[in-house]
Parts: C-alpha cells; sequence; structure tokens
C-alpha cells in the first residue's frame, strides 16, 4: 500500500495503452483502488483522501489514452464518478471483450448476449485456476488490512489484467472493434467511446455484441 498515490499511479500507468482497474466498497462506498498493469500493482486506500481524488488517479480516470478495464467496470466507475465527481472514460468492460473477441467460447453459453461473465469464470477458462472470492465482504476499513486482503486485492485486480491481456492477443481480437466493449461514463449514464456531442445531447448506444 503506496505512501505516494501519485508516484504508485504513474508507476503502473507508464507507457501502456491500459490498466485493470478494481475496486472494493463497504457498505456502497468505495475504499480500496486497485490498479494492475505489466509494471506491477497499486493498492490505494481512499480514506487519507478526504473525498479529493489524487492528480495521477484523477488523470487516470478521466483521460481517453490508457483504457480502463474491468470486471463490472460500469459499477466500479459509477462508484468512483460519484466519490470523486468527475467523467470517467475509456472504460473496457471484460466480459463483453470476451464476448466481441473470444465470440465461440461465449456467445451460445447465454441466452442474454449482454449479460456479464462472472470473474471467476473468466479466471478458470483463460487462466485455469480458481479465483477466491470468500474476502469480497471483508471489512476493508480495516487499518492496517490484513495479509489476506491484500493478497486478495492483488489477486482480484491481477486477474483482470491478465485475462485482459490473453483476449487481446487473440488471433481474433485485431478484427474486432473496440467500441463493443468501450464506453465513457458522462452524468451516470453509459456512451460509446466514439459517440460525439452535439445538439446539446449524447446519444446512447447499445453495447451488446453483434
Amino acid at each position: 500500500l503506496p505512501d505516494d498515490v501519485d508516484a504508485a499511479v504513474r508507476s503502473v500507468c507508464a507507457g501502456v495503452d491500459a490498466v485493470a482497474l478494481d475496486v472494493e466498497c463497504v457498505r456502497g462506498t468505495p475504499v480500496l483502488v486497485q490498479l494492475a498493469s505489466k509494471h506491477g500493482i497499486a493498492l490505494c486506500r481512499m480514506s487519507a483522501w478526504n473525498g479529493n481524488c489524487p492528480g495521477a488517479l484523477q488523470e487516470l480516470l478521466t483521460g481517453k489514452d490508457v483504457a480502463k478495464v474491468g470486471a463490472n467496470i460500469l459499477g466500479d466507475a459509477a462508484l468512483l464518478q460519484t466519490a470523486f465527481d468527475l467523467e470517467v472514460r475509456n472504460c473496457r468492460e471484460l466480459s463483453l471483450m470476451a464476448k466481441a473477441i473470444d465470440r465461440g467460447a461465449w456467445c451460445a453459453s447465454s441466452a442474454d448476449p449482454a449479460a456479464d461473465i462472472a470473474l471467476s469464470k473468466l479466471c478458470a477458462a483463460y487462466l485455469h485456476s480458481d479465483l477466491d472470492k470468500t474476502l469480497t465482504t471483508s471489512d476493508w476499513t480495516a487499518d492496517p488490512l490484513s495479509a489476506e486482503q491484500i493478497r486478495y486485492a492483488a489477486s482480484d485486480v491481477a486477474v483482470v489484467r491478465d485475462v485482459a491481456g490473453l483476449l487481446m492477443r487473440h488471433p481474433s481480437s485485431c478484427s474486432v472493434d473496440a467500441n463493443l466493449y468501450s464506453w465513457r461514463l458522462y452524468q451516470g449514464k453509459r456512451y460509446r467511446n466514439d459517440t460525439e456531442r452535439g445538439a446539446g445531447r449524447w446519444k446512447v448506444q447499445s453495447l451488446a455484441p453483434r
């Protein structure tokens, strides 16, 4: 858990076009932000921020150059948007990535083409390992966090990073439009990344794989 959040965020984001993002909550309030890339993992506690988003994290969340990838990324991004009153841009949903890129494995397995795939299922399918979710509802406000909580939080975001990396190396990834699984948040609603604002309103577009 870094003392210098700005330095930790910039280290994870240096020279990459995507980072894994996860958020741990207590009673619907975000208390821990997890980031991961090929450079490593950063676990950032929000308790000392007094409602202010650190500069480097704000740049990451609101910037369009580095994609934020996650399982239920829309929910996590909405929590951060509410907490810090900012627009979260260039989000990528991991389960929609799987359905768009690896259609043969997932699209025939659900009656609802837009239904999320649990991170544990993605972990089993692509990393061939079980994902322990027993600490999801533990006390993330504890100070200090236990060694088990730290391992859990790091493992969760590392799985997102590793699954996303495998999907981006999938033979079909180059031929799939990233806008099928990407969006931004604006005033609590999701919009396709390529949507332009015009005539005083935004046009909402479907994100279901075609």
